[in-house]
């Protein structure tokens, strides 16, 4: 199982003693990394703590999890995006009521706001964010686009300026007054941002372009999948079509019939378009040291099989 340590942001540590804090998957379902869990193994420790800001995890509520134990304690839970890796952080109830000491967070559930489960939250003050087509204009709200930073109006400050000896991967990064994330997401009419996936993982299928993370977010609601991860297929006919690569829970066994009803289900809690018309059981998933998933490398091994 995998397993998260949250970690201190504070040089000082509480009075007494504080053991680290563990995590471990399956409970929560996941955004960003997407397909990953999170329980709390010792609801002991949160006392200590000001706050814990959750990223690449999602804390859309799923049926069984912790999450309302965990608002109970007194320092809650906010969900936050940044541009390293994702992770799990916690910081001392001393500190200041705001986003410190992690990475660079440029949307987030800040101290004060209403957190809305299964949101990002709403671009931090510091940074200029919005939602783009690809032509780089601001798109309305309810329309999907990519996650940038607006560079040409002021400095941005806490932004990195370019990848180490990668100027080609520099500029496609930084362009036309922007900083391109790569991550695609939409907005409300309130300014909550909601993950869609990443500019690479988006499906185009049929002239539908279908993001990952609402399949995931789905299958992960049903008992007996553990994690997924939604992928595109070539297809000579749609272009792609949607598949399903996924993990089952304890006492699950692969079946034509759990096949068939895993699709009923994405068809029913989303749109007939976008329900996984392949779906594959494995043991496990390809993930990164930071526990991202690599959908990359199911679509290679997809396509070296073809």
């Amino acid at each position: 199982m995998d397993r998260f340590t949250v970690r201190l942001s504070s040089a000082h540590k509480p009075s007494g003693n504080l053991k680290p804090l563990v995590f471990k998957n399956p409970i929560l379902t996941a955004s960003g990394t997407f397909g990953y869990g999170v329980e709390f193994a010792n609801f002991g420790d949160l006392a200590h703590l000001g706050g814990i800001v959750v990223k690449g995890l999602s804390l859309k509520p799923r049926p069984g999890n912790p999450l309302p134990r965990v608002a109970e304690t007194p320092c809650g839970m906010l969900n936050a995006v940044g541009l390293q890796n994702p992770g799990v952080e916690a910081f001392v109830r001393d500190e200041l009521p705001f986003l410190r000491g992690f990475d660079t967070n440029i949307i987030a559930n800040i101290t004060g706001m209403e957190p809305r489960p299964g949101s990002m939250g709403k671009p931090v003050p510091q940074f200029d964010v919005d939602i783009v087509d690809e032509d780089g204009n601001s798109v309305p709200a309810g329309v999907t686009g990519e996650i940038v930073v607006r560079t040409d109006k002021r400095p941005q400050i806490g932004l990195f300026t370019g990848y180490y000896r990668d100027e080609a991967l520099t500029k496609k990064a930084w362009h036309d007054g922007l900083y391109h994330t790569g991550d695609t997401a939409w907005r409300d009419e309130d300014g909550y941002y909601w993950y869609v996936g990443r500019t690479d993982d988006i499906i185009k299928s049929s002239g539908y372009r279908i993001g990952p993370f609402e399949i995931e977010s789905v299958l992960m609601e049903h008992p007996s999948v553990l994690e997924c991860a939604i992928t595109g297929v070539p297809d000579p006919v749609r272009g792609q079509i949607v598949k399903a690569t996924i993990v089952l829970a304890r006492g699950y066994t692969p079946s034509e019939e759990l096949k068939k009803e895993l699709q009923d289900y994405v068809k029913k809690q989303t749109a007939p378009y976008k329900y996984p018309r392949a779906v594959e059981f494995v043991e496990d998933l390809p993930k990164t040291i930071s526990g991202k998933i690599r959908r990359a490398e199911i679509r290679d091994a997809d396509k070296a099989k073809s």
